[in-house]
């Protein structure tokens, strides 16, 4: 029993779903993406370059958001209410704190534009997080799949798998995208999204504890007998941290919202949800400290190491 409310449920359906709109597959021949980041414009151009229109809303979106629809091959329509009414389905790839909000508005407009649009959550957000978005896409008369997303994006073979959950996956199963691996994970809306969560757990959240164990020994005076003591009796170890660390501060200001679901989900079965808060606190950390956004090498780790520590000094003094 999680603390202060029940374990989530996952459910093959919301209660608030039309059964008539079951009926109403299709075949997807356009595919809105919002929005189209790092992640959204990789998948919509592998899309794009097996013969599918892609499409989004540029309104309102960064200079760079822009950019990468434009280069990716997306065409952009001139406000949402027009995308929702050419789309098929819409993918919404968006960092996870925004996912509620992007399925609030975009159900604000789904019963007037498109009622029979399948809307694929495609979020790095807990459980109990998609099935909420499940009952107010549902509520809006369209019909939702559940969709977690592992791996970098689909710049080449066996980067990128998408997994899928719900009783509406099978025509977004038909979909092929070079580079893109769809795989089902039945018709329970929420066991793609825990999947994903329990990923990156790992991934993620590991790197969040070797941060926290690298700047302690920064700060303690400790950090190349321990880096000696790695490289003797782990080295393996030692190696991925050299090549992860430095790729942190670009990516920490994305992982703060994911680390805070990844708590959300541990407390729905009656974990504690403290290590997750605390690795959310560690990438506002290094966020803070190099605002820096993108894919690119970052510096190498004891420099990292090194301006995190010199942050905590000039903070606690």
């Amino acid at each position: 029993m999680a603390r202060g409310g029940q374990s989530p449920r996952f459910h093959s359906t919301p209660h608030t779903h039309k059964s008539n709109l079951r009926c109403r597959a299709v075949t997807i021949k356009t595919i809105a993406i919002i929005s189209p980041g790092d992640m959204g414009s990789g998948i919509g151009k592998a899309l794009v370059q097996e013969g599918y229109q892609v499409i989004t809303c540029s309104e309102g979106r960064s200079p760079l958001t822009k950019e990468l629809a434009q280069k990716a091959g997306f065409q952009d329509t001139p406000n949402l209410a027009t995308l929702l009414i050419q789309a098929d389905c819409l993918f919404s790839i968006v960092p996870p704190e925004s996912a509620l909000s992007v399925a609030q508005n975009i159900a604000g407009h789904i019963q007037s534009a498109n009622p029979g649009l399948l809307y694929v959550d495609c979020n790095a957000i807990a459980p109990q997080t998609t099935l909420k978005i499940a009952e107010i896409i549902g509520g809006a008369g369209a019909r939702y799949v559940d969709c977690g997303i592992i791996g970098s994006p689909p710049e080449r073979r066996g980067l990128t798998r998408i997994y899928l959950s719900g009783p509406d996956t099978s025509e977004v199963l038909e979909l092929h995208g070079q580079n893109i691996d769809f795989r089902n994970l039945g018709d329970q809306i929420g066991t793609a999204s825990a999947l994903k969560m329990c990923y990156a757990s790992q991934t993620k959240g590991t790197t969040a504890l070797w941060l926290h164990s690298l700047v302690t020994a920064q700060s303690l005076g400790v950090l190349d007998p321990l880096r000696k003591e790695w490289t003797s009796s782990n080295p393996t170890l030692w190696g991925r941290m050299e090549d992860n660390i430095p790729t942190v501060p670009h990516r920490a200001g994305r992982w703060i919202g994911e680390m805070k679901e990844i708590a959300l989900t541990m407390e729905g079965i009656g974990l504690t949800n403290d290590a997750f808060e605390g690795a959310a606190t560690m990438y506002e950390l290094v966020d803070a400290v190099f605002h820096q956004k993108g894919y690119s090498e970052g510096p190498p780790i004891l420099e990292v190491l090194s301006k995190i520590e010199h942050h905590l000094h000039d903070h606690h003094e």
